[in-house]
């Protein structure tokens, strides 16, 4: 009977504030002295403040015993010259070692009251704008709602944007070993991405977690140009990668004629990204993925049509947990020359650096035992002998109930072995690793 009671007491109190939701937004002020506004007046907002209540304990005698804070990562926005998600400092875990925070599959970060969290703006004088201490770390204390505790005053979330967007850093670990992340200004490291290269330069492993969250609740933010960080060929890596002077290359490699047929307007090198931006949760953990170290030269019907299916198949699934993701180069490139009247190894730069992988591959792992692997091969968008070799490299499971969460496009097998889409098979893990380590010579 007390629970009852203690139900209907908080539906009660939600209509009453929904009720009263506009007279709130009305009478608050953005530019208050302390930063201090009064409680979201969106009615969605309330219904998802309830409803987060029966992850509290409820008693008879005290209706509500402690008010969470629930920051919703794409409505929460910062206060500063322009209202933003970029501005976001990086939410983690108070603890020694820095983690991030936990966010629902609803893009709702939950904070019991009284917890508190450690707010980072990371990236060379980087600090906190709105508040008393413009420092570029702090811990803050969960009060209720959006309103958190900062050195004895109540201070709203969006008072705590950064002056820029949090900058990440490409770490050298060991030769052949990049971990992408972020330097605390403590000089701890935060990595995000998991990076191998070999010493031709092809990234042939890389590896990131994929928080189990909607993608469509993650933040937004625009495109970046590459940055060199410390790749092995920078500065200036963007030079391999300009289509005229791949071109130019290919002729002298290739003849004219090949180049002209293997590189063109509908066939072109792009840079593929192995941990897409679109996995990450918050801008500045997007913006991270724009390194060099972080790419493999990609033809453009692999990379913008059946890949990138696949990408957003699996960000559209929902695994049950969190993944993690693996992908790589394999295999080198080779095509036709009418010159040496052979096969030659396609290498973007010189003294045979940054070959055209001809295998993209990918390998889902969802908890210990079990995983869903892909194949992509990196060809020119037009068929080749090499290209109907490769159709059975491997039993092709996108058929199957097991990969029936892949999209439309990925489940018809015309599109799919479409040559200038990029073709893509689904393959036992078994498989994958075979191929995998054959590619290595």
């Amino acid at each position: 009977m007390n629970k009852l009671l203690v139900t209907l007491s908080v539906l009660l109190i939600f209509f009453k504030n929904s009720e009263q939701a506009s007279s709130f937004s009305e009478s608050s002020t953005e530019s208050d002295e302390n930063g201090i506004n009064n409680f979201e007046d969106s009615r969605l907002y309330n219904l998802r403040y309830f409803m987060n209540l029966k992850k509290l304990n409820l008693r008879s005698n005290n209706l509500i015993e402690a008010s969470p804070c629930i920051l919703n990562v794409q409505k929460v926005h910062m206060l500063n010259e322009q209202k933003g998600q970029e501005k976001w400092p990086l939410v983690l875990e108070p603890t020694d070692q820095p983690k991030f925070i936990t966010v629902d599959k609803n893009g709702d970060i939950f904070v019991k009251s009284g917890e508190k969290l450690r707010l980072v703006c990371s990236g060379s004088r980087n600090r906190f704008v709105n508040v008393r201490a413009q420092v570029p770390d702090i811990t803050v204390t969960c009060q209720r709602g959006k309103f958190f505790d900062y050195m004895g005053t109540t201070v709203n979330f969006e008072n705590f944007g950064c002056a820029t967007i949090p900058d990440s850093e490409d770490m050298i670990v060991e030769d052949g070993h990049h971990q992408i992340g972020f330097r605390m200004p403590n000089g701890q490291f935060l990595p995000l991405i998991d990076i191998h290269y070999d010493n031709r330069v092809e990234v042939i492993h890389v590896a990131h977690k994929l928080p189990y969250i909607d993608s469509r609740s993650h933040q937004k933010v625009s495109r970046i140009a590459f940055k060199d960080g410390k790749h092995p060929l920078g500065p200036g890596v963007s030079r391999f990668y300009q289509r005229s002077d791949i071109y130019n290359k290919m002729v002298k490699l290739l003849g004219q004629e090949n180049a002209r047929k293997y590189f063109n307007e509908g066939s072109f090198i792009t840079k593929g990204h192995m941990a897409p931006k679109a996995d990450f949760i918050f801008a500045a953990q997007q913006l991270a993925t724009f390194f060099y170290m972080n790419i493999n030269p990609q033809f453009s019907g692999s990379n913008n049509i059946n890949w990138n299916f696949l990408e957003m198949s699996i960000r559209g699934h929902d695994f049950g947990g969190d993944v993690t993701i693996h992908t790589g180069g394999s295999r080198l490139l080779e095509l036709p020359s009418k010159i040496s009247s052979k096969n030659e190894t396609i290498y973007l730069a010189s003294d045979d650096k940054l070959p055209i992988p001809e295998i993209i591959w990918k390998i889902i792992e969802v908890g210990t035992d079990k995983h869903f692997s892909f194949i992509g091969f990196n060809y020119p968008s037009i068929r080749t002998k090499e290209f109907d070799q490769q159709l059975n490299i491997c039993n092709d499971l996108c058929d199957t109930n097991e990969y029936s969460w892949l999209n439309e496009d990925l489940r018809d097998e015309e599109i799919r072995r479409d040559p200038t889409k990029g073709l893509l098979l689904c393959c036992s893990f078994e498989e994958v690793e075979k191929i995998i380590n054959k590619g290595r010579i």
